[in-house]
């Protein structure tokens, strides 16, 4: 939360320079700007800089380390950029690089690359020529490491040595990672063969953190123990986070005994253990399935006078969702209220999943309420395990309010809440009057549940569809089994209660003409699976040759249909008559 005294003391200088009375060169910028960055306070960096009269190239180098600390790249570090270039000044390179470790940090790699405006930012450097630095190649491949792009951080890496600039510790580093996030722990080991035939750099303990993780995130464990053993031979250490590191990667395997062996060793090395350490080691203990042996690391925290904060809570409850105890998560959230800790979205969200595995869903409920209430505000995971819910409990009016709800926080809906939205419109429209048989194989309903009145499906149906726009919007792929059940829910039912209520599908013409699907699905089903063949998710096929052949083996049941459908039709458009069509199912 941004401190007030800093917006505090922008007013009084705002409120001096409409009286004439603010003379800037009295004010210490360097002090300021390293407030903003310390608060992420991007926008008061931009007011304050908009207060000095003659700003200098250091001034908007202090105002792009503000927006990289951020992380703000398009309003904060291009706007600084476009600003800097507006007063006439010629970026060098240390403009040049924050502005690239500005798009490292906020994991856009490809802005440093694209030649297009703005974010043309390497290639522009090369071309007024600003020649790089061993920072700016650093920055380029921290963020390619930040982002798993091996290929690319090697090939800048190349170049670097091309220009005869000798890499240093945080470049081998920075490799190391690389090949860690992109699973290529031989190639890890390469490039700490390499750095060690350096004879005036020695690795140290980010050397070590970066190799554990890169064969922790192979599940190699044993090799991991292996580096972290030879850390501890060659002396380096110091800190807790190499030891996090080992103990992280205890975990895919629950190790417990080496995990605490990892525990005894820190101690023997005098090195304090903190609250991330704790947590790993809490975490351990969870996939070991050991929940009471993870509540015991609370007596160990107590020990080293620490006091237990969000990251330790959450990953408790992360244990307590692991195995499935929602009596655990709830003792664990009422002693989170007593100690008057606002948990972390990560807790809420473990918190959530325990209640809703073990059947809580009200509960759920009502402690999503009350962590709202206490000003944690719930995410998109927060919501997509909320809505898987209720489609197991087969709540759609809350699965709505909930959605409301969410979008109205500003959460962009992904795959799975579009998929469970989808699903519980599905299993309505299969009791009613789709298909009976699929109906018996794929859903049991409870015998106190009320019928069910065909006229609740047109606005569920507008619902789902508009829920499968937003998460398209917001940059998600469809997948085939998400289209095929959308797909099932605008097949046009077939009952007589239909024709009973009055209720009308989508449809151009009174006659079941296959333009229409022969009256079998609405129309905008042909739409849906014409987008989802142009990019790719369903099969494409080609009107030329005899005969047409498509490949519809493996399509679910409804995206078959639809396809067939979609076939003819475009035939018929194309008056394509008198053709032969293999469907191959």
């Amino acid at each position: 939360v941004l401190n007030p005294r800093i917006r505090e003391s922008l007013e009084v200088l705002e409120e001096m320079e409409k009286k004439g009375t603010l003379d800037m060169n009295k004010v210490y910028h360097a002090r300021f700007y390293q407030e903003c960055k310390r608060q992420l306070a991007v926008e008061e960096a931009f007011r304050y800089t908009g207060l000095i009269k003659s700003p200098t190239l250091s001034t908007y180098n202090m105002l792009l380390s503000v927006c990289c600390n951020a992380r703000d790249t398009n309003a904060g570090a291009f706007g600084a950029f476009a600003a800097l270039k507006r007063a006439g000044f010629k970026p060098d390179c240390m403009i040049y690089t924050t502005l690239i470790s500005t798009c490292s940090k906020a994991l856009k790699t490809d802005l440093v690359f694209q030649a297009r405006n703005p974010a043309q930012v390497y290639r522009e450097m090369e071309s007024v020529g600003v020649e790089a630095n061993l920072l700016t190649y650093g920055a380029i491949i921290d963020g390619c490491a930040r982002t798993g792009e091996l290929a690319k951080a090697f090939g800048i890496y190349r170049i670097m040595l091309s220009k005869k600039i000798k890499p240093d510790r945080v470049i081998f580093n920075s490799l190391i990672n690389a090949c860690g996030r992109s699973g290529a722990v031989k190639r890890a080991f390469e490039v700490f063969t390499e750095l060690k035939s350096e004879s005036l750099i020695n690795p140290n303990h980010v050397t070590m953190c970066s190799l554990i993780d890169a064969c922790s995130k192979a599940g190699d464990g044993d090799s991991a123990y292996e580096v972290y053993t030879m850390m501890r031979k060659r002396g380096i250490g110091g800190c807790p986070e190499p030891y996090t590191a080992a103990v992280h990667a205890c975990s895919s395997s629950g190790n417990l005994e080496r995990a605490f062996s990892i525990y005894d060793d820190m101690k023997k090395d005098g090195v304090k253990a903190d609250e991330i350490f704790f947590s790993a080691l809490i975490d351990v203990a969870g996939h070991a399935g050991k929940i009471n042996c993870a509540f015991d690391v609370l007596q160990e925290v107590e020990k080293y006078s620490l006091v237990p904060g969000p990251v330790i809570f959450s990953s408790l409850m992360g244990v307590c969702s692991n195995v499935r105890n929602w009596e655990k998560a709830i003792f664990l959230y009422e002693n989170i209220q007593a100690v008057g800790i606002r948990p972390s979205v990560s807790t809420l969200n473990a918190l959530m999943t325990a209640l809703c595995r073990g059947k809580q869903f009200q509960n759920a409920l009502q402690s999503l309420e009350e962590l709202k209430e206490a000003g944690v505000s719930p995410n998109q995971l927060t919501y997509s395990i909320l809505l898987e819910a209720c489609e197991k409990e087969n709540e759609a009016g809350i699965a709505l309010n909930l959605y409301t709800h969410a979008i109205a926080d500003g959460i962009v809906p992904n795959l799975a809440m579009c998929d469970n939205i989808i699903g519980m419109l599905l299993a309505d429209a299969l009791e009613i009057c789709i298909e009976p048989m699929l109906c018996t194989k794929v859903f049991v309903w409870k015998a106190s549940r009320a019928p069910l009145d065909l006229r609740s499906l047109l606005p569920r149906l507008s619902w789902a569809l508009a829920c499968f726009r937003q998460t398209l919007s917001g940059g998600a792929q469809p997948t085939l089994p998400v289209l095929s059940r959308l797909l099932a829910c605008l097949r046009i039912p077939e009952s007589s209660e239909r024709a009973d209520t009055g209720l009308v599908f989508q449809t151009s013409s009174p006659n079941k003409h296959l333009v229409e699907g022969f009256g079998v699905y609405d129309p905008r089903a042909s739409a849906l699976y014409e987008e989802a063949s142009s990019i790719g998710v369903v099969p494409a096929f080609k009107c030329d040759g005899e005969p047409i052949v498509f490949e519809a083996d493996g399509l679910p049941i409804y995206t078959a249909e639809v396809s067939s459908h979609f076939i003819l039709r475009l035939l018929l458009n194309a008056r394509l008559h008198n053709r032969c069509v293999c469907l191959r199912y």
